[in-house]
C-alpha cells in the first residue's frame, strides 16, 4: 500500500511591508489647493457666463413690466396691481450682476496672488 497523502506546502514567504508613502509638503499642497481653486474657478466662470445670459434674458421681461407700469391708467396707480409691478420693476438685477463679476474678478486676483507667493521652505533654507 502506498502512502498517498500530501506533503505540507512550504511555508509563505514573510509579507513585505508596505512602503510608507509620506505625505506631500506643504508647498505641494499649497499648489495642488490653489490648482483646484483655479479648476474650480473655471468651472465658476463658465457657469458665470451662463448665469449672466440669463439673468438679461429676465432684465428684458423685467423692462415689458416697467414699461406695463408706466403705461397704467391713473385710476390704477395706487392699486394691487402697480404694487405687484413696483416689485417686479424694484428688483435689482444689475446689482447682482455687478457682485457676480465683482466676486468672479476677486477670486482669481487672489488666486494669482497665491500662486506667485514666495512660500518659506523652513529653518535655514529661507
Amino acid at each position: 500500500m502506498t502512502d498517498t497523502t500530501i506533503p505540507p506546502a512550504p511555508p509563505a514567504p514573510p509579507a513585505r511591508r508596505a512602503k510608507r508613502e509620506r505625505p506631500k509638503s506643504r508647498p505641494q499642497r499649497w499648489g495642488d489647493a490653489v490648482a483646484n481653486a483655479q479648476k474650480a474657478l473655471t468651472e465658476l466662470q463658465s457657469a458665470a457666463e451662463a448665469l449672466t445670459e440669463l439673468l438679461g434674458e429676465l432684465r428684458e421681461v423685467q423692462e415689458e413690466y416697467n414699461e406695463w407700469k408706466e403705461n397704467l391708467p391713473d385710476n390704477l396707480q395706487s392699486g394691487a396691481l402697480a404694487e405687484k409691478l413696483d416689485g417686479v420693476v424694484d428688483l435689482d438685477i444689475e446689482g447682482s450682476l455687478d457682485t457676480l463679476d465683482s466676486i468672479g474678478s476677486d477670486i482669481e486676483e487672489l488666486l494669482g496672488e497665491a500662486e506667485g507667493i514666495d512660500l518659506p521652505r523652513g529653518f535655514g533654507r529661507d
